[in-house]
């Protein structure tokens, strides 16, 4: 979908100590080859909980984009938010708006695709709420030692912790939000699960996935990949990130952050949402850079954003 009048007012990007893989693998905690295989330097480890990081992440965007007044918060995690039974949402939107919200503040999964997922579904209702200015969203992610072995999720990756914010809305700002697309392949969950799979057949069908959804929102954005200054996919190890997007769509690895993901490890629902913001606070967009989010999320999930740098983009014809 095309989105004509919507900005990423603020960012807010945060991270846990950022723990170097060789002593992981000197204290035993992460296997040899899992390291040599993924070229993974460090990993975002906190001992904070994922609200905890969303409330940090969420105060930064909304400072930077002058504490507008939200009527949505979005609020996703690909792992566990909190006790059973309670609201992660309401209790960043607690900390961060205030005591009342007047609209809602909702939890949702799309797992590693939850970044470039809630902010579709944020623009998608400000599209249909001219009463509604902005609305905020928030991923963050905590992986516990406790509950789960970090280092050995999958082979392709490290799971990282983090949190990332942005603020959405009508009041020219950062990044002018021109597309997104997204679509659902719920088969290929199946197929993951399945003793039996074909896994070369899955790689390939995620791969057309994530075609599929990166050249519509292109062409709805009016641009190309090779126009895209960044492309901001998940934070996955050197071997992963070849197959599943720098070879089959022939990206060059200095436009996708691969080198900031190998020092973060893969926030799960954080990555897409963490980059915009490294990008922004590192000063590395110039007028009109195009910016390209890239999310997949297991079941399996595909979405695209597209964005533009600076108050001055050239409307579209």
């Amino acid at each position: 979908m095309r989105f004509d009048d919507l900005w990423i007012q603020g960012t807010g990007g945060v991270l846990g100590e950022l723990v170097p893989i060789d002593d992981a693998v000197a204290a035993g905690r992460c296997p040899a080859h899992r390291a040599e295989k993924t070229g993974i330097v460090s990993v975002s480890e906190s001992s904070r909980t994922a609200p905890e990081l969303a409330v940090d992440a969420a105060r930064m965007a909304m400072t930077q984009a002058g504490n507008p007044v939200p009527g949505l918060h979005l609020h996703a995690g690909a792992y566990v938010q909190g006790p059973d039974l309670s609201s992660a949402a309401c209790k960043i939107a607690g900390e961060v708006v205030g005591p009342e919200l007047h609209g809602l503040t909702l939890e949702m999964s799309a797992l590693s695709n939850g970044s470039v997922a809630a902010l579709e579904l944020a623009a998608s209702v400000l599209s249909g709420r001219p009463d509604m200015t902005c609305a905020l969203v928030t991923v963050a992610d905590q992986f516990p030692e406790s509950s789960i072995d970090r280092w050995n999720v999958d082979a392709g990756i490290v799971v990282g912790d983090g949190a990332a914010a942005a603020v959405l809305g009508r009041t020219p700002g950062k990044l002018r939000l021109l597309s997104v697309a997204s679509f659902s392949d719920p088969r290929l969950e199946t197929e993951r699960a399945s003793a039996g799979s074909d896994r070369g057949a899955a790689v390939r069908r995620t791969v057309e996935g994530t075609r599929r959804v990166l050249d519509q929102a292109l062409a709805e954005a009016g641009h190309t990949l090779a126009e895209a200054r960044w492309v901001v996919p998940p934070f996955f190890g050197r071997a992963l990130a070849a197959r599943s997007y720098l070879d089959p769509l022939g990206l060059d690895p200095r436009r996708t952050l691969l080198e900031f993901g190998l020092r973060t490890g893969h926030v799960g629902a954080v990555d897409q949402l963490l980059g915009l913001d490294h990008v922004l606070r590192s000063g590395r967009l110039r007028q009109d850079d195009v910016v390209v989010l890239l999310g997949v999320g297991n079941g399996f999930t595909f979405s695209c954003a597209v964005l533009q740098a600076g108050e001055l983009v050239r409307r579209r014809r």
